[in-house]
């Protein structure tokens, strides 16, 4: 095991399921932050080097953002990051030529998701972000679109009605945070987009993309959205278990006294 780099600041990779490695598997990209302490400037820069032997390093562009996964920089291609910075206190991306320096696409004002599929980077929009993006007029409601990478076109594929819908339809109750989706991520083939959303009443337990089980009353939970040819959206829910919480809880009650009894 090798450091990537000798540094006397702080190092940061970016979320989990992102594509750190280039997809020919020559390079990496990575984050260095000087201080975790400045909650001001937040100066964190986005580093390049060689996969195999870590050398040939170089700084390729320089953000502003929090500690908790940096700028999540992920390859998109062998040839372009994705990356958030923070702008006036929001979260906004950017995809760069990691060879020329140009920045071909952002910022766009919305929340990044893990990294990019067939082409295909997912992002979502919540209130906040509506009045972000003059650039592109196509961004007008709350929902989860699509930036295809090679055109830059960016798509709707399901809006605050339908969010609201699916919610509604699985039985639970939309909240004032229900459109605040994060954690967006694509499939392979791009065909189904998997959202963290927020709910008011989900009594249920579903399975989370650390592949861990969570309580999830008054909490975040994720469900798969299916996209047909991009325009017909099938929502379906997959439960782990339609346990109630009051059962989940007597049934840790009394294992908890088991354990207990045994040890006595």
């Amino acid at each position: 095991m090798e450091k990537v780099c000798e540094y006397e600041g702080s190092s940061l990779w970016g979320m989990n399921g992102g594509q750190p490695e280039s997809p020919d598997g020559t390079l990496l990209v990575y984050a260095k932050k000087p201080d975790l302490e400045d909650k001001e400037k937040q100066i964190t820069e986005i580093w390049i080097c060689d996969r195999n032997t870590l050398a040939n390093a170089r700084c390729v562009f320089t953000v502003s953002c929090g500690n908790h996964n940096g700028p999540s920089a992920t390859f998109t291609d062998n040839d372009h990051i994705v990356f958030r910075d923070i702008i006036n206190g929001f979260s906004a991306f950017r995809v760069l030529n990691i060879h020329t320096g140009e920045v071909v696409y952002g910022p766009i004002f919305g929340k990044e998701s893990h990294c990019a599929e067939n082409g295909q980077y997912p992002f979502s929009i919540s209130e906040e972000f509506l009045d972000k993006n003059p650039d592109h007029p196509e961004i007008d409601i709350c929902g989860i679109y699509l930036l295809d990478l090679k055109t830059g076109k960016i798509r709707r594929v399901a809006d605050k009605k339908t969010v609201y819908d699916m919610v509604i339809k699985s039985g639970c109750t939309p909240n004032e945070y229900t459109t605040s989706m994060s954690h967006v991520q694509l499939n392979p083939s791009a065909t189904k987009v998997m959202m963290r959303l927020s709910v008011a009443n989900c009594l249920y337990l579903v399975p989370l993309a650390a592949l861990t089980l969570r309580l999830v009353r008054h909490m975040s939970f994720q469900t798969n959205q299916f996209i047909s040819f991009g325009l017909t959206m099938i929502h379906t829910w997959q439960l782990v278990s339609t346990m109630t919480v009051q059962r989940l809880r007597w049934k840790r009650a009394v294992s908890s006294v088991l354990h207990q009894t045994e040890n006595a």
